[in-house]
């Protein structure tokens, strides 16, 4: 088991070999990045999730690995992350702004981060803390206990949803033109 205390070389290889895997599935014009995120349940189960960025034509809206590694942990049930590995075939590399907020939402400060710029090369890790001395937690949990969570059966508890009726929709829309 893959603790996080002793992450060290065989705890983040096996990371990087899920960040490396991932990493084959993305969509992107320049840079492949592949992410993985190790996880313990509340029954000491370890996981290991993985992650890649998937580029969209406008860069609008494109998905970090980082997210995607985290929001596929998430999606699984894990509540927070102990660890993650970012393997992208550059020299330097560091989650951008957004992606670091999203590891100290589900990871916080002592969240473990590594790079690593070629599959064979040495893991370079860091905590959060260390590029944010000043952050601090929110109150509560970062996500909602289980019981309060939003589900398909508790709609009451969901915010409601925005309507927009097509007539305003379409009222909107229409611009007046002046007449001659």
């Amino acid at each position: 088991m893959v603790t996080h205390n002793d992450l060290t070389g065989s705890g983040w290889a096996v990371l990087a070999t899920k960040a490396w895997a991932t990493r084959e599935c993305a969509v992107a014009v320049r840079t492949k990045v592949g992410a993985a995120v190790l996880v313990t349940s509340d029954d000491q189960l370890q996981q290991i999730y993985g992650g890649c960025n998937i580029e969209d034509l406008w860069k609008a809206s494109s998905i970090h690995a980082e997210r995607t590694a985290i929001a596929n942990a998430i999606a699984h049930g894990a509540r927070k992350i102990q660890a993650i590995l970012v393997a992208a075939e550059r020299e330097k590399f560091t989650p951008c702004g957004n992606c670091m907020d999203f590891i100290f939402q589900f990871g916080g400060p002592d969240c473990l981060i590594a790079f690593q710029g070629k599959p064979d090369g040495m893991p370079s890790p860091t905590a959060p803390r260390k590029s944010r001395p000043s952050w601090s937690p929110p109150s509560g949990n970062a996500l909602p206990p289980a019981e309060t969570a939003w589900t398909s059966s508790s709609s009451s508890a969901a915010p409601p949803a925005r309507s927009v009726s097509r007539a305003s929709r379409a009222a909107r829309s229409t611009s007046t033109q002046p007449t001659s």
